[in-house]
């Protein structure tokens, strides 16, 4: 499988993916200690975030591996790493700087490059990668036409965390958990950024969080 960086690359390499777990590739590569493992290796630079896409009520991440002469530079530092990992605990900017004893500048500036490094948009996907019950806990490793592949999927949304919403407010978390701005939900919903904040405010007090951030962290199972 030749994968490139165009559109029809890109939705190839979603198929295989979906076609693996609908096939029980992924089921048989189960193991406790491999997920752990690739995960580090994917943040340190071994592997390369080839695409992430959501498919079937499903969040999806797919890795390429590197060659070993050619290792991924933008491999996540100590300190992006640990920063994300506690975004990903639903830990907010101001939390995570007092705990690791440094500035609230210096834990924006993590953030931001790891966004950069990893080709994510926002706060809210960074925080989902990184959520300890998430993706980062299901890839495995797969070869598939010559390619070695890390794949993993996890549900987007647990139906119990989401029982007690209502249907609109259903529709703002998923919205929300993207990192999509509350003036742009308001548009697409055909309401007012006034009442998709007034929705988010239920939202948290329902569910116990108290950020878009710590959101996207909960509802990453």
């Amino acid at each position: 499988m030749t994968v490139s960086n165009g559109d029809d690359g890109r939705e190839a390499l979603r198929n295989t993916a979906v076609e693996l777990e609908r096939a029980g590739a992924l089921a048989k590569a189960s193991d406790p200690e491999e997920a752990p493992r690739l995960w580090r290796a994917l943040v340190a630079g071994h592997w390369s975030l080839a695409d992430r896409f959501e498919r079937d009520g499903r969040r999806w991440v797919i890795a390429l591996r590197n060659e070993p002469e050619a290792r991924d530079a933008r491999g996540l530092s100590v300190c992006e790493t640990r920063v994300s990992e506690y975004l990903g605990l639903g830990y907010s900017e101001k939390e995570i700087a007092f705990t690791l004893g440094t500035s609230a500048s210096k834990v924006s500036r993590a953030v931001s490059v790891a966004l950069e490094k990893l080709g994510l948009a926002t706060r809210e996907e960074l925080a989902a990668l990184f959520a300890p019950s998430g993706v980062s806990r299901r890839l495995r490793e797969l070869e598939h036409r010559g390619e070695s592949l890390a794949v993993g999927s996890v549900p987007l949304f647990g139906q119990a965390e989401l029982a007690d919403l209502s249907a609109a407010e259903r529709a703002v978390v998923r919205a929300a958990c993207r990192g999509t701005p509350s003036a742009v939900i308001a548009g697409v919903r055909g309401t007012s950024r006034r009442t998709v904040e007034n929705q988010l405010g239920a939202i948290y007090r329902k569910l116990g969080v108290h950020s878009r951030t710590e959101l996207a962290a909960r509802l990453s199972l």
